[in-house]
């Protein structure tokens, strides 16, 4: 994985979902810079905005040279919305995610709609065959993430997009998403079941995100959410002149200039990263673990099967965590499909030698429905401290 890939993906791998806001153009990318956010996403419907389209009219070529303005705009990992792949067959759309890569885009996504509201959603095998062809082509230089958009185009079928954001993570997708929910049960199923980091879009009626923290979700993004509030800002004031012929909005026009000049001026960019040990990403052949320290707090997150063949690698981390003697130490258990006793003596061992050095030095971030059953089960779960 390059560099840049790998430094965007372990802004997934943390206990705190990744903030990542989707900029539609040069000056906006950089106010959301400026604000400190880590991390950024084009959006096709914004962008579509800009040019007087609606989303899903914007050509391949035109997405790619706007994913390349946003990405010149600042130093932060940028992930292009590439809706379909700009194509039906899978041949095409590891022709666009090639393409994408030579922009120098960190992640891009695509999604299971065919762009017909008749038949909108691809075939499960042909739509895996299309992630497929995606993570060929982004061979670790891209974060790909593949999106299940079941819930965005009248079929609210949970079990079916749980069963396709399965059939993505095996296909090799980073990242998970399932945009248009909004229900908390419904995404601590999700979450509990893909053993990927997920991605939910921020809607009205939607979890805030100390609630998707809770549960595990990993990144966080608002899709055409930023872009259309400025439009209704823009929309409001004109309708103000024209019909009241009174200049009220400009009493938002001082602060929107400060962050404007702040943002714009030389030498004014705001730092893109926080301070922080540089993640390590272990593969432990299809379980993955993060391991960083930010701060006073070392936070090794866990994704997918912790079992007997995995529990060995997970143990020789938290050795090495503990050995660097950080004052607390979080184990994120939320991205967890699956815990057997070999984990669950891993956990306890853990635990124990925490305590040696302190009573609070160790919390676990609890994880998924089935992952805190089988500790309730075995009896241990009174003897662990959660970070609750």
């Amino acid at each position: 994985m390059t560099d840049l890939a790998r430094r965007f993906l372990a802004l997934h791998m943390r206990s705190r979902p990744l903030l990542m806001p989707n900029p539609w153009d040069a000056g906006s990318a950089k106010l959301l810079a400026s604000l400190r956010f880590e991390a950024l996403a084009t959006t096709s419907s914004g962008f579509a905005a800009t040019l007087g389209r609606l989303d899903g009219a914007v050509t391949r070529d035109e997405a790619l040279a706007h994913a390349a303005t946003i990405v010149g705009a600042t130093a932060l990992p940028v992930s292009a919305d590439l809706e379909n792949g700009f194509a039906d067959d899978p041949v095409g759309v590891g022709e666009t995610v090639h393409l994408a890569i030579e922009v120098g885009l960190a992640g891009c996504s695509i999604e299971d709609f065919t762009g017909d509201d008749d038949d909108p959603i691809y075939d499960l095998a042909l739509a895996t065959e299309r992630i497929e062809a995606a993570v060929d082509a982004a061979a670790g230089r891209l974060v790909v993430t593949a999106r299940a958009e079941n819930h965005i185009h009248g079929r609210d079928d949970l079990e079916d997009t749980i069963a396709r954001l399965r059939a993505y993570g095996e296909a090799g997708a980073d990242v998970l998403y399932a945009p248009g929910l909004i229900r908390i049960d419904h995404i601590r199923r999700v979450v509990g079941a893909v053993g990927r980091p997920v991605n939910v879009l921020a809607l009205a009626g939607a979890p805030s995100v100390d609630e998707l923290a809770a549960v595990g979700v990993k990144r966080i993004s608002v899709g055409g959410g930023f872009a259309f509030a400025a439009i209704d800002a823009l929309v409001e004031a004109a309708r103000e002149l024209r019909d009241d012929g009174t200049y009220g909005y400009f009493t938002r026009t001082q602060s929107g200039g400060r962050a404007a000049r702040a943002a714009f001026g030389p030498g004014d960019e705001a730092p893109t990263q926080r301070t922080s040990s540089q993640p390590r990403l272990i593969d432990l052949g299809g379980f993955t673990l993060s391991s960083a320290r930010e701060d006073d707090i070392h936070t090794v997150c866990l994704f997918g099967e912790l079992d007997i063949a995995t529990a060995e690698g997970v143990e020789d981390e938290l050795s090495r965590v503990e050995e660097s003697d950080p004052p607390s130490i979080v184990i994120d258990l939320s991205g967890l499909t699956v815990l057997d006793s070999s984990g669950v003596r891993l956990l306890l061992n853990a635990q124990a030698r925490a305590q040696r050095f302190g009573e609070n030095r160790l919390k676990l971030r609890r994880g998924p429905e089935q992952v805190q059953r089988v500790l309730e089960l075995s009896g241990v779960d009174e003897l662990l401290s959660f970070d609750d």
